[in-house]
């Protein structure tokens, strides 16, 4: 049992299966999607299946607790760039492309985050001219 993880239905997940095990109480404090225990590479593989279901704000709480253990550069950047997809479907552009800035820096030769940054950046210049167009 390498994590688990209670989600909003209160079920559970175990190891790096995406389906709900077994069915669980969650502590009093405990809150839907919130992850327990794990190693980071699996708070990593949460985040990126939460972000294939749609639930970007219980993605981005797997990215950055896999953020805040001492992970690889690697692992590292793949979490940056995959929180900085969940980002980009929240519309929050900036912070996006602070994410894949900030993957790029500790795997320059990451061309997801390359091409992530790309796009986050003419979303955001795109955003920015309708806005513009909009005031005149």
């Amino acid at each position: 049992l390498g994590i688990v993880a209670a989600f909003e239905d209160r079920l559970a997940f175990q190891q790096e299966v995406v389906i709900p095990m077994v069915a669980v109480r969650a502590a009093g404090g405990l809150k839907a999607g919130q992850m327990v225990s794990g190693p980071p590479d699996l708070f990593v593989v949460h985040g990126t299946a939460f972000y294939n279901m749609g639930q970007d704000d219980l993605a981005l709480q797997a990215f950055d607790k896999a953020l805040s253990l001492q992970i690889t550069p690697d692992l590292g950047a793949a979490a940056l760039n995959n929180k900085g997809l969940a980002l980009l479907r929240l519309h929050r552009f900036q912070e996006a492309i602070g994410c894949f800035e900030e993957a790029l820096k500790l795997n320059p030769d990451l061309e997801q985050a390359k091409q992530n940054l790309q796009r986050a950046r003419k979303l955001l210049d795109d955003k920015t001219k309708v806005r513009t167009e909009r005031e005149s």
